[in-house]
């Protein structure tokens, strides 16, 4: 459900609009996260580490109305119940990608079977358009192969695209640990750095919760 936001009671407004109608920017932050836990899980239960990762970026993102933030078909601004990751699948075999979505719910094994029979079913698909996204979605992606510090992903739109754009890179052990970059990417008229923060911390406390106990 969309629930319309009302800008003259809202008192977030006034940082809204500046945001929006006078200064368009967006935050790009990456930081590092502590995967030691994921990985174990993957490696304990034989799970695919990127629907994993999904899930635990959904989670974090569905904890704050900030980041479900989107408009309606009308031009309204408002905030949706939940939102689904909107992902990128690369295939090894012919260097290609393909965008797909998977409803998201707050049910690990549910989310973990419904992501691996999205993958199954654009196996032999590629590239964008092929089906469409829901209207609460966000943006999702990996990039194994690379253990950055910086990402900038720029979305070259009106510059009122408010859902978070959040990628992954390649996770390298650091003193016992596997650490990998998380990168988040929001308009600053729907969160600010507060906002970012805290999505950090929450993807990290999503980690631990799903860490498997000895």
């Amino acid at each position: 459900m969309f629930h319309i936001i009302e800008m003259d009671t809202w008192k977030r407004a006034p940082i809204f609009r500046h945001f929006i109608e006078e200064v368009r920017n967006v935050i790009a932050v990456t930081a590092t996260v502590d995967v030691t836990g994921l990985r174990a899980r993957c490696k304990r239960d034989g799970l695919r580490f990127y629907p994993v990762f999904l899930y635990v970026i959904s989670r974090a993102v569905n904890r704050q109305p900030e980041l479900r933030m989107g408009w309606d078909a009308q031009g309204n601004v408002g905030i949706w119940d939940a939102v689904s990751p909107a992902y990128v699948v690369f295939h090894e075999q012919d260097k290609l990608i393909t965008h797909m979505s998977t409803a998201y719910t707050s049910d690990f094994d549910a989310f973990y079977t419904a992501v691996i029979q999205t993958m199954a079913e654009h196996e032999q698909v590629r590239g964008f358009g092929h089906a469409p996204l829901p209207p609460n979605h966000f943006d999702a992606s990996l990039v194994p192969w690379l253990d950055y510090q910086a990402l900038n992903l720029h979305v070259f739109d009106a510059g009122n695209y408010l859902a978070p754009v959040i990628t992954g890179g390649k996770y390298t052990e650091r003193e016992g640990r596997w650490c990998m970059p998380l990168s988040i990417q929001i308009h600053h008229a729907a969160a600010d750095g507060y906002h970012v923060s805290r999505f950090f911390a929450d993807v990290q406390q999503e980690i631990d919760w799903l860490t498997p106990q000895s």
